[in-house]
């Protein structure tokens, strides 16, 4: 059973943010395969924005000294508004990157899940709009923030001896929510992702130049590479063809990864024999990345 399916995402977020137990025995259920007990990335995400998606502190409120976060009105408990701070860390090839995908993606999706009673209050956030969208709608933000990760990963990644898509660098991301009041559920305002602010750190800048036998600079050179030939020839024109000796048949060619002093460490990159990709990773495609990459740029415009 996938463990990041639909049904599972909604487990999670119908047990920790709209606490629905019906929901959450039924999807238990319905999948008894899915070991629902043990820890999951769902769940830091469905409890980090349940944390996020609630009241702010009332200004006559009374702090507990047991609880900074909790209040204390007319003798009940009131949990209220806080930051929330997701730390990914492991050792490598231990599925950073891809968690952290699976965890923003996820985000994303909570407030659609919403079961709305105040349809008065559907229509008005419906009608309103940040940066000329709906609030329930899908920001060119997030689609940033979402789709802008094959970029990260195509300037700032790189095969190591031990992982073939290891991050060669640090990133904090600071989420912002755009976050609206409900008027038929004070606890638990409408929360929505409209931005992020990427801080990047330690690159590691010598791969460029150099890196041990067996493994590679970062992907964007190879992605480069193995770009189709009509693409190569637009943006360089004459200067990524190469003169072969006669004794390699002569002619000109389109350059290879082996052709440059900085990437040729790796002796096991195959020669792509007339055809317009290389695979030189097991299960990698750099010309299906360089697509990716390529999609990714223009999002952002470039």
């Amino acid at each position: 059973h996938d463990i990041y399916s639909e049904d599972t995402q909604n487990y999670y977020i119908n047990k920790f943010v709209w606490k629905f137990p019906e929901q959450v025995q039924k999807r238990m259920y319905l999948s008894p395969s899915i070991p629902w007990g043990e820890p999951h990335v769902y769940e830091i995400s469905s409890k980090a924005y349940a944390n996020i998606s609630k009241p702010l502190n009332p200004s006559k409120a009374t702090t507990t000294r047991q609880n900074p976060n909790q209040t204390t009105q007319n003798g009940k408990n009131q949990q209220y508004r806080q930051d929330q701070t997701i730390f990914l860390t492991g050792s490598a090839a231990s599925g950073k990157t891809v968690t952290s995908k699976i965890m923003l993606t996820h985000l994303t999706i909570m407030e659609l899940t919403r079961p709305i009673q105040d349809t008065s209050l559907k229509r008005s956030l419906e009608n309103s709009n940040v940066s000329g969208v709906s609030f329930f709608a899908k920001s060119m933000s997030v689609t940033k923030i979402i789709e802008g990760n094959p970029i990260f990963e195509a300037f700032g990644n790189a095969k190591t001896c031990g992982n073939n898509n290891s991050s060669r660098f640090g990133k904090v991301m600071k989420l912002q929510f755009d976050i609206r009041e409900d008027s038929m559920n004070p606890d638990m305002p409408h929360t929505r992702m409209v931005g992020c602010i990427n801080s990047t750190y330690l690159l590691e800048k010598s791969r460029v130049i150099r890196h041990s036998a067996g493994e590679r600079g970062f992907h964007i050179f190879y992605q480069l590479l193995a770009a189709r030939p009509t693409f190569l020839m637009q943006v360089w024109k004459e200067g990524f063809k190469i003169n072969e000796s006669v004794e390699e048949g002569g002619g000109r060619r389109m350059a290879w990864p082996s052709d440059f002093r900085y990437l040729i460490r790796d002796s096991r990159y195959s020669i792509p024999d007339g055809q317009d990709s290389v695979d030189a990773v097991p299960g990698m495609s750099d010309s299906k990345n360089w697509i990716s990459t390529q999609k990714a740029l223009q999002v952002f415009g470039i």
